[in-house]
């Protein structure tokens, strides 16, 4: 796609297509012996959490994923949540761990997030899994980043060369969502939309379209 030309990307259909493949490679695995497992962890009372966990647990029914919802006491310790997560941890019927954030308030997030096994940390938040992000190696990655990064590549969009401007709505975004480009763009501008909207449209200036 030339370079000053914008277009609206399709997600849909990509979503549709990359739901499809799963389907596929989750049918395989199936077949070979083992069904792929989701561990869920929704602790509190947040509107949109909920809604957020039910679209997973869905798309995992879907997909032939075995998938299990854990909903601890709102007032639940970090040392509770820990343990779940350490007990999740050692479980072979679990291959991912989704810790659902908000956490409560008096609940240590990153202490949480921490415990999980970097090789089941589905959110790529664990810092082994972002030292591989950092160092552009293979690895677990948020899902947004990533995903926006699918569904370049499969419009055929070269990002190599680029400057790259990255909107969002919180830091956790926004630079994660650097790290991965920043390996292929010549530069990368972010902005947090809340926080310095004036800014952001400046930013968006420098970018390239596509």
């Amino acid at each position: 796609m030339p370079i000053g030309t914008a277009s609206i990307l399709d997600g849909s259909r990509i979503a549709s297509e990359i739901m499809l493949e799963i389907a596929e490679n989750v049918r395989r695995l199936v077949v070979a012996g083992h069904r792929p497992g989701l561990a869920v962890i929704l602790s509190g009372a947040d509107p949109a959490s909920e809604v957020y966990v039910r679209g997973k647990l869905k798309a995992c029914d879907e997909l032939g994923i075995h998938s299990e919802k854990f909903t601890p006491p709102m007032e639940s310790s970090t040392d509770d949540l820990v343990q779940l997560v350490e007990s999740l941890n050692l479980r072979d019927d679990i291959d991912a761990i989704l810790i659902q954030l908000p956490l409560p308030v008096h609940v240590d997030a990153k202490k949480v997030l921490l415990s999980v096994a970097p090789e089941k940390d589905v959110d790529g938040f664990h810092p082994m899994n972002i030292g591989k992000l950092v160092t552009q190696r293979p690895g677990l990655a948020p899902c947004t980043p990533a995903g926006i990064i699918e569904l370049l590549q499969r419009n055929k969009i070269e990002i190599a060369g680029r400057h790259a401007v990255v909107v969002a709505m919180t830091m956790t975004m926004a630079v994660t969502m650097a790290m991965i480009v920043s390996g292929a763009v010549t530069m990368v501008l972010t902005g947090i939309v809340r926080f310095m909207r004036g800014l952001v449209m400046l930013m968006c200036a420098h970018g390239d379209s596509c």
